[in-house]
């Protein structure tokens, strides 16, 4: 069984208010070329469609229209989509319910029968080849919080809910599969032994959180399948010593300047069950890439006299690497305003470099540190402590002159809202 694996459209993403339509409807043209030059037994698409749980009008058509195009070429080929965490799973239901006639699945949330017991039928799509033959399995598995997992029965034990979902539906699979065909897993989740770079993670209850998906232990996903199809990280990779394979195939297009390296869909090759998928990650190709230009921090002066050199005909999305030898100008917006308004590029943000080493930089945190209660910094002190450890040199005199001009109209404004608010007495 052979299927194309993608995942994290993010259709309807803003990068830095610049809309982002035309490359994404470029990128979703890419992916019908190449399953119909390749012609995969079934596409998976692994969670996050949209950007936003609403998304525009914009975005469901660049949805709609690509499923219409890879049917209209694949008559009888599964496309099987599931909801992401930025997915309005809701939304993504009622879609499906109409794509069913044409034999498109789309899975919102954990389906359930009449009598409220899960149908996990419903999950199961058998797969057959070019020859009709029956080629394998998909079990597509929406996005689910980790405290949401259904119940399997009253006597579900409350820390083994995933395991025994995951599980349960494999071993319906099992009940199918009499010839030993492969099977793909599809799901939207954060496994443990990921990758994250391009990604903020933070901790929580001792556990590592991305994009609001805590990590799940592989061994959580129950037995029975030969490949897991993620979604929900947005750097390819097969994931380290995962067993079966489990691998992220990326987002088609990167959605911030940190997500670096080739970005594109995965064509996943099965033989039969137990067997070592073979992998091909095909890279699309971005009508407007994101560049962080210089390669190396420089001064603000430096950065725009490069740029003034920037062919003008160029489409891109620029980061400015900026060393922050000292504050940038007052009228810095003006001035980069006015260097993109003759380019097809489109400036988006700069990127701060601190002079200091991180050495100084500790120094200067204890001086700041070094203050008692009874000698409380004064905000200008802590202001030329704060300047100190982020450009290595004094404040100026003007800089100082404006500091205390600011301070005295803030506590002009406190004055006159508690001059406007006179505390009430008490009856």
């Amino acid at each position: 069984m052979t299927i194309l694996h993608t995942s994290d459209w993010h259709l309807g993403h803003i990068l830095y208010d610049h809309d982002r339509s035309d490359e994404q409807q470029d990128c979703m043209r890419q992916i019908v070329e190449i399953v119909d030059k390749r012609k995969p037994d079934a596409v998976v698409v692994s969670g996050d469609i949209f950007d936003r749980s609403s998304p525009s009008q914009t975005a469901r058509e660049i949805f709609i229209n690509t499923l219409i195009e890879l049917r209209r070429n694949n008559p009888k080929m599964p496309i099987v989509v599931t909801a992401g965490n930025h997915d309005g799973k809701l939304l993504l239901d009622n879609d499906g319910r109409i794509f069913r006639l044409g034999g498109i699945t789309i899975v919102g949330q954990v389906w359930r029968k009449k009598d409220g017991d899960i149908d996990f039928d419903r999950h199961i799509i058998a797969v057959h080849n070019q020859q009709g033959e029956e080629a394998g399995y998909i079990v597509a598995v929406p996005h689910i919080y980790e405290n949401s997992y259904p119940r399997l029965s009253d006597n579900s034990q409350e820390g083994n809910r995933i395991q025994q979902f995951f599980q349960a539906l494999l071993n319906q699979v099992r009940i199918r599969n009499i010839h030993g065909l492969p099977v793909v897993l599809s799901a939207h989740l954060l496994l443990t032994g990921s990758d994250i770079a391009g990604h903020e993670g933070s901790e929580y209850d001792g556990k590592l959180v991305v994009g609001s998906c805590e990590n799940v232990s592989q061994s959580l996903l129950g037995q029975g399948y030969d490949y897991l199809a993620l979604g929900h990280i947005h750097r390819p990779q097969n994931v380290s010593n995962s067993h079966p394979m489990a691998r992220y195939c990326g987002t088609p297009l990167p959605l911030n300047f940190d997500e670096e390296g080739e970005h594109g869909v995965t064509l996943v090759s099965l033989p039969a069950a137990g067997g070592l998928p073979v992998i091909e990650a095909i890279p699309l190709h971005n009508l407007r890439p994101l560049l962080t230009l210089p390669e190396h921090p420089k001064t603000f002066a430096a950065v725009v006299a490069e740029m003034l050199e920037f062919d003008p005909m160029t489409e891109a999305y620029i980061r400015l690497n900026v060393l922050d030898d000292q504050p940038l100008p007052p009228d810095y917006r003006y001035i980069l305003n006015n260097l993109f308004k003759e380019k097809k590029a489109l400036y988006c943000t700069l990127k701060h470099n601190a002079l200091k080493t991180v050495q100084d930089a500790d120094s200067d945190v204890a001086e700041i540190e070094a203050f008692t209660p009874e000698q409380m910094p004064t905000p200008l002190q802590l202001a030329q402590a704060y300047y100190r450890k982020r450009y290595g040199s004094e404040m100026s005199d003007e800089l100082v002159a404006l500091f205390g001009q600011a301070e005295a109209a803030a506590r002009r404004k406190a004055e006159e809202g508690a001059n406007n608010n006179p505390p009430q007495q008490e009856e």
